[in-house]
């Protein structure tokens, strides 16, 4: 995912029965997915999941492949 996500994407779509038309689309989806946008919405810096109490910008780490290592 990493190495190709546009790539990735499309296979991942195909797989579900549902290829991309175009390619705007393709460019759309990981634009929304990204981890940089997700990680700057104003819900996710400032709001809270309201059954764990957990505020959602805990959600989000680094982003690398392996950070998990670090947090355990």
């Amino acid at each position: 995912m990493k190495k190709d996500p546009k790539e990735q994407l499309r296979r991942l779509a195909c797989f579900l029965g549902r290829p991309f038309e175009k390619e705007e689309e393709v460019n759309k989806v990981l634009w929304r997915c990204s981890l940089e946008r997700l990680k700057n919405l104003e819900v996710n810096q400032h709001g809270a999941d309201p059954w764990l109490g957990f505020e959602y910008k805990f959600y989000f780490r680094r982003g690398s492949v392996g950070d998990w290592k670090n947090n355990m």
